[in-house]
């Protein structure tokens, strides 16, 4: 980092007597108020008409859920992520002064895993749905009665996922359990959420969807 930003500043200056030494960096930094800190997000910088998009998109959402006072069990917000499946911690409870503090695990701390997270408008949490990359169930593991585990070759949210599993594994079973017709899923603009085969899968099963503009999401 020193380095990087000393040769920036070395072609920046014309004067011949700038060594841009490591006392010219931390002066540098303390004239300036900088501090090194730890990068809390990452992202590519927000399209400079960001801010109608997004007051348009809440006046949508005021307009068509708000305003008509729906039932709030209707409007669900799914989001994926990936976690490790077994992710030991590196510190417990032990007896003072033992020398060794084993931990038993399932040998699935290396197994990646892509989970989808939904839950409604009403606080109300949707089984979550985990993807696992394998054709085999993994051994040692019992997945609880509230996750859905679905054993997939790449273990990526695709089209055919959502379109199949998702929808009859995680949304039928709530739209039953709650007795609601047609309910309206907010996702983002991922690509595989934007096929023609899961928006027809989606209308088949009266779910509407309402698309968060690309790139916004952190925001909305």
């Amino acid at each position: 980092m020193i380095r990087m930003i000393t040769t920036r500043a070395l072609m920046i200056n014309k004067n011949n007597n700038f060594m841009g030494s490591n006392g010219w960096f931390f002066n540098f930094l303390r004239r300036k108020n900088l501090v090194l800190r730890r990068i809390t997000t990452k992202g590519r910088e927000l399209a400079k008409e960001a801010r109608k998009i997004v007051m348009d998109h809440l006046k949508f959402c005021s307009d068509n859920f708000v305003l008509r006072e729906l039932n709030r069990d209707i409007l669900i917000n799914m989001d994926e992520t990936s976690i490790y499946l077994d992710s030991s911690r590196t510190t417990t409870y032990e007896q003072s002064g033992v020398k060794r503090c084993p931990a038993v695990t399932t040998g699935n701390e290396q197994t990646k895993v892509s989970i989808a997270f939904s839950a409604s408008a009403s606080s109300k949490k949707l089984k979550p749905m985990i993807l696992i990359p394998r054709k085999t169930p993994l051994k040692n593991f019992s997945p609880p009665s509230n996750v859905v585990i679905v054993y997939c070759t790449n273990g990526n949210f695709i089209g055919s996922i959502i379109s199949n599993q998702y929808i009859h594994k995680v949304i039928k079973p709530y739209m039953i359990l709650n007795d609601l017709e047609k309910v309206n899923l907010f996702l983002d603009c991922a690509p595989c959420h934007c096929t023609q085969t899961v928006k027809t899968a989606f209308q088949a099963s009266n779910v509407q969807v309402t698309y968060i503009p690309i790139r916004l999401t952190n925001l909305l």
